[in-house]
């Protein structure tokens, strides 16, 4: 049977995208932006270099993590050194196996299935699409069959996508159907056994679809943010991926989800391996995912999660990992993939597998290298496009919101110092092609 839990409240599987350019935050619940900070925390990062480059010149930098002057500031530097030719890169040109075949849904239908060891049927009937149609299903088809590389089941997935015009600060969301299966103890038969999963996770356990008139998850996808997506499936300059955001959502409609965030006294089978179980005090404290061939992957450790502090849309369903498909966030520009972490995980939830191996996490981009760009944007600053200009006055006004003045130096002596630094052996970028960092 299924048990009495409001979908609704599972929001673990909405989409919030920022308006700059800095990671999106997924699933983080709410309908408004994400704010975006600056991330110091790290001396490998983009961030970390400008801030040492600026202390080289004799700014004060004790002190920058709430500077709005030096926001605006990297926000648009970040803009201009993400110019350039970028080379699109298959979507598993990192897993070195083959792309799924994907054959383009008939856009006069509104039903398509299609797989083999993973099987799924997917209703497009409340999806008014329009000219993104056939780009939409076929992006949802390729996901899937992405999926179906991995992951095997005797049982016929089938995802409902419905079509809704909400803020423009969430992309999709995915609601999970979960059930509820009674089995006899033998040790007490008063009091049966109850378990609770995802229906895909219970029915492919069970060998039977248990709700063949009932999706097993359902798809909402936001119109009023397509103009923001790539349908492509390489990396695309400026766009966010949407492959890589309808595989993430399939996943957890799939089995990346659970009642730790509900009122719901039955734990699916993927909370059963979070750890502590309960949620903890205070909010930021570590949480991990504790399966064995999750922790196998990740070199013997547990798997760290997004802890309670990232909030009811981000919390507990999300690996802590900023390069995995199934973390938090993506940037623009980037296409994720299914990772052997994201495979075992699914193993340990009680998946069944294909044996196919799958990339360690690794994120693909559009941008090309940052410090060929450095170069050129230094070779063309005085040539007064309006990109310069501003970038010019921006940096003005950070030198005087940190003590400074026109004696502290220009932005080509900035420039000078943080392609120095670079050399030096910063990056430009840190490991995920993270600029920032966004927060809840």
């Amino acid at each position: 049977m299924t048990y009495p839990i409001n979908s609704s409240t599972l929001s673990y599987q909405n989409l919030t995208l920022s308006n700059v350019s800095a990671p999106a935050k997924i699933d983080s619940t709410g309908n408004s932006v994400t704010p975006v900070t600056l991330d110091t925390s790290s001396n490998d990062s983009f961030v970390q270099n400008v801030i040492q480059s600026l202390g080289n010149l004799g700014l004060n930098t004790s002190d920058v993590s709430t500077n709005e002057s030096l926001q605006v500031f990297v926000q648009d530097l970040s803009k201009a050194l993400m110019q350039g030719d970028p080379q699109p890169l298959p979507i598993n040109a990192a897993a070195d196996i083959p792309v799924a075949p994907n054959t383009m849904p008939d856009p006069t239908e509104t039903k398509f299935s299609g797989g083999t060891n993973f099987q799924y049927s997917v209703d497009l009937s409340q999806a008014n699409l329009g000219d993104n149609f056939a780009n939409v299903a076929s992006n949802i088809k390729t996901a899937l069959d992405n999926i179906g590389q991995f992951i095997s089941s005797k049982v016929i997935f089938d995802l409902k996508v419905v079509t809704v015009s909400i803020n423009s600060g969430t992309l999709a969301q995915a609601n999970a159907a979960l059930v509820t299966t009674t089995t006899p103890n033998p040790n007490n038969p008063v009091n049966p056994t109850k378990s609770t999963n995802t229906s895909f996770i219970s029915d492919s356990i069970q060998g039977v679809d248990s709700s063949p008139n009932s999706p097993d998850s359902t798809l909402y996808i936001n119109l009023a943010n397509m103009d923001k997506m790539s349908f492509s499936g390489t990396p695309t300059p400026n766009k966010y991926d949407l492959t890589t955001i309808l595989t993430h959502e399939i996943l957890h409609g799939l089995a990346f989800a659970g009642t730790l965030t509900v009122n719901s006294p039955l734990p699916t089978a993927y909370d059963a391996l979070i750890s502590p179980q309960q949620p903890p005090t205070p909010q930021n404290t570590p949480v991990f995912f504790v399966g064995r061939h999750a922790e196998a992957v990740n070199d013997g450790n547990p798997v760290p999660l997004s802890p309670e502090s990232s909030g009811a849309g981000s919390a507990y369903y999300h690996v802590a990992v900023p390069s995995d498909l199934m973390s938090e966030s993506i940037n623009k520009g980037e296409v994720k993939s299914i990772s052997a972490l994201d495979v075992a995980m699914l193993e340990d939830i009680g998946v069944t597998l294909t044996g196919v191996s799958a990339p360690p996490s690794k994120v693909q981009t559009a941008y090309s290298n940052p410090m060929a760009n450095l170069q050129n944007l230094m070779n063309s600053l005085d040539n007064g496009t309006e990109q310069n200009n501003a970038l010019q006055a921006d940096f003005s006004t950070l030198v005087t919101s940190l003590g400074g003045s026109a004696s502290s130096g220009n932005l080509q002596d900035f420039l000078a110092q943080l392609s120095s630094n670079a050399v030096n052996g910063n990056s430009l970028q840190n490991d995920s092609g993270s600029i920032f960092s966004a927060t809840a």
